[in-house]
């Protein structure tokens, strides 16, 4: 007898699992035995938790059994787009080869990754982006300042908003989302660092975090776990800046603005965009949060077609060069 570990599939759906199983083991990649079980129950009565290598089980059948079992490394495959706090999960209805690197990726995760990265540098930087009026470029200007911010500094970008568009405008597959790092800032704090560099994808000079992919993911992040995410940001990572392109679905957003440095509002010309300005500014009023108002600049969108963000000859960036880099710089921050 064999005392390899194993690689444990756990799904009611048999098919769906021996398929899995079929592809998995045409993998050249992997390399350790697997097995399939066709429910939790047979899990736990067949197997045990010091055997198995890592645990790939549908979302219907991660029981609090399961949870609580003590299985080393654990990939919940997701069958709805509620948040699972405290878990790895992926999408289970994706193409098999996404799942087979999202099980290598925890595989390769060794004890190496289990020492945080030391912050060498000083206090990062929060810069958040909030405006009430739509199209008015929010998510370009974000992009737009931290390539500025980054010739300064490293610069981070967390986008708040499902359906950003960002994968078309930056011509990038995202292999990950932002509600893995509230996960590892929650759970496994000593991984965020290691986690953050394996989904991170470039937007010219700066870094992104890709934005979350269910809508349903923003409604359910508490603004608690926003606000650890950015705690530990600031702990385990060496960037200057972190720039916030936030959307008024956010949990506990006046919280999170709060904590920023600097609050950016996009605006507009015109009637409509002020009336939406002074809701927002009386609904911070009314949530007793009047000490934001200092810190919020305006920055009225330029008429006409809008060039690459991330060019730094874009009117976008001179427009920004000139009304934002001079407020980080009177605050200390530049």
């Amino acid at each position: 007898m064999t005392n390899q570990k194993i690689l444990a599939i756990t799904d009611d759906e048999r098919d769906y699992a021996i398929h899995l199983m079929e592809y998995l083991m045409s993998d050249t990649r992997m390399t350790m035995r697997i097995a399939v079980y066709t429910g939790a129950d047979r899990l736990l009565s067949l197997t045990t938790p010091e055997v198995v290598s890592i645990l790939v089980i549908a979302e219907s059948e991660y029981t609090p059994e399961v949870a609580a079992a003590g299985y080393e490394k654990v990939l919940v495959l997701n069958e709805t787009d509620r948040y699972l706090k405290g878990v790895h999960a992926t999408s289970k209805y994706q193409p098999m080869d996404g799942i087979a690197d999202e099980i290598l990726h925890l595989l390769t995760s060794d004890e190496a990754e289990s020492t945080p990265s030391v912050r060498h540098g000083g206090r990062l930087v929060r810069i958040g982006f909030c405006s009430p009026i739509p199209g008015c470029l929010q998510t370009s200007a974000a992009l737009c300042l931290a390539n500025l911010l980054s010739q300064k500094a490293p610069a981070l970008v967390l986008n708040f908003e499902p359906l950003s568009g960002l994968s078309v405008l930056l011509s990038r597959e995202f292999t990950g989302d932002l509600s893995e790092l509230v996960y590892y800032s929650d759970c496994q704090k000593e991984k965020l660092s290691s986690h953050l560099s394996s989904i991170l994808v470039k937007a010219g000079a700066a870094d992104l975090v890709p934005p979350l992919q269910q809508v349903k993911d923003l409604s359910e992040i508490r603004a608690d776990q926003w606000l650890e995410l950015l705690s530990a940001l600031g702990e385990v990572t060496d960037y200057g800046y972190v720039v916030l392109d936030l959307t008024q679905m956010v949990q506990g957003l006046f919280e999170i603005l709060d904590t920023c440095d600097l609050v950016v509002v996009m605006t507009k010309d015109g009637r409509p965009a002020r009336a939406k300005l002074a809701e927002f500014n009386a609904r911070l009023t009314r949530a007793g949060q009047e000490n934001l108002l200092p810190k919020i600049r305006q920055v009225q969108v330029p008429k006409g077609q809008i060039e690459d963000p991330l060019l730094s000859s874009s009117e976008l960036s001179r427009l920004l060069s000139g009304e934002i880099l001079p407020c980080l710089a009177e605050g200390g921050h530049g």
